[in-house]
C-alpha cells in the first residue's frame, strides 16, 4: 500500500471510530431524553391532574357542609349546584390521569436496595371506589335536605360522609405522592445515566485520541526510518563510503522505491569505481587494451 493510503486508511479508521462512538452517545443521548419526555408526560401530567381533581374535592365536601348548613333553600339549591360542577371536575381530571397510571411504577429504592413498585392502577381503582361510596352518601344526604332538620343531617353527615371522606382523600394524596417519588427517582436515573454517558464519551474520545497518537506513531516510523536510513548511506556514499550496505527496506510503498533507488546508486557507485580501479591497475602493468568488465554500469553521464 502506497504513503498515501496508509495516511488515507488511518485517516478513515478515526473517523469511522468517531462515528460509532458518536451513534453511541447520540443513542445514549436520545434515550435519556425519552426517560425525561416521558416523565414530564406521564408522572408530571398526572401529578396536575390528580392536584386538580383533589383541590375539586376538598370543594365537594365544602359545598356539601355549607347545603346542608344553608337554612335558606335557595342557597342550599345553589351550594348543591356548586357540587354537582365540582363532581363533573373531579371525575374529569380523574379520567384524564387513569390512562398516566402504571401497573408496577418504580418510586424508589428500600435499605437493601430493592427496587419499590407501586400498583397504581389497584390504587386508583380502589380511589375511584371510595369516591363513588362518597358520592352515594352525597346523593343520600342531599335528598333529605329540606326534609329533615340540620342536627339529623349533621348527624349523617358524620354517620356517612366521615367514613369514605379520609380513605378517598388519603387515595387521591398517595397517588399524587406516588407519581412525585415516581418523578424523582425517575429523574435520579436519568441524572444518573447522562452522567454515566458523559464519563463514557470522555473515555471514548481519549481513547480514540490515543489510536489516533498510535496510528500517527507509527505511520510516521514506517515513512520516517526507511527515508533517514536510505539518506544516511547516501550521504555516507557522498564521503566516500562504497562499502556498507543499504538497510533493508520490504515496504512496497514509496519508501521501498527510495530504497531501491539508493541501492542502485551505491551498488552502481561501488561497480564503476571497483572497476575504474582495475582498468587503470591494468594500464600501469602496460596492458593499454583493457576494457571495462562491467560497461552495463556506464548509463547516462557515465558513458
Amino acid at each position: 500500500m502506497s504513503i498515501k493510503g496508509k495516511i488515507l486508511s488511518s485517516f478513515i479508521t478515526v473517523t469511522v471510530l468517531l462515528l460509532i462512538v458518536s451513534g453511541l452517545i447520540g443513542s445514549a443521548m436520545t434515550t435519556i431524553d425519552t426517560t425525561y419526555s416521558d416523565l414530564l408526560k406521564n408522572d408530571g401530567a398526572a401529578q396536575g391532574y390528580l392536584g386538580e381533581a383533589l383541590a375539586s374535592f376538598c370543594l365537594i365536601d365544602e359545598y356539601l357542609h355549607d347545603a346542608v348548613s344553608f337554612e335558606d333553600p335557595e342557597r342550599a339549591e345553589e351550594a348543591v349546584g356548586e357540587i354537582d360542577v365540582y363532581k363533573a371536575d373531579f371525575e374529569k381530571y380523574m379520567a384524564l390521569a387513569e390512562p398516566l397510571m402504571i401497573e408496577n411504577n418504580p418510586i424508589g429504592v428500600d435499605e437493601n436496595g430493592e427496587v419499590i413498585y407501586v400498583n397504581e392502577v389497584e390504587l386508583f381503582a380502589e380511589t375511584m371506589a371510595n369516591y363513588n361510596a362518597y358520592i352515594e352518601a352525597i346523593n343520600e344526604i342531599v335528598a333529605e335536605i329540606g326534609k329533615v332538620d340540620e342536627a339529623a343531617i349533621q348527624d349523617q353527615l358524620v354517620e356517612k360522609i366521615d367514613p369514605v371522606y379520609d380513605p378517598l382523600y388519603d387515595g387521591v394524596f398517595e397517588l399524587t405522592e406516588t407519581k412525585q417519588q415516581a418523578a424523582d427517582y425517575g429523574t435520579m436515573k436519568a441524572s444518573s445515566r447522562s452522567q454515566i454517558t458523559r464519563i463514557f464519551m470522555y473515555v471514548c474520545i481519549l481513547v480514540v485520541g490515543l489510536i489516533a497518537v498510535v496510528y500517527g506513531v507509527i505511520l510516521s516510523n514506517i515513512i520516517s526510518k526507511p527515508l533517514k536510513s536510505c539518506a544516511e548511506r547516501l550521504e555516507a556514499l557522498a564521503d566516500g563510503d562504497i562499502e556498507s550496505p543499504v538497510e533493508e527496506v520490504k515496504t512496497q510503498d514509496e519508501t521501498g522505491m527510495v530504497y531501491q533507488a539508493t541501492l542502485k546508486i551505491t551498488n552502481n557507485f561501488r561497480t564503476i569505481v571497483n572497476d575504474q580501479g582495475n582498468i587503470l591497475s591494468e594500464i600501469a602493468k602496460g596492458n593499454l587494451n583493457v576494457s571495462s568488465e562491467h560497461p552495463e554500469a556506464y548509463v547516462g553521464g557515465f558513458q
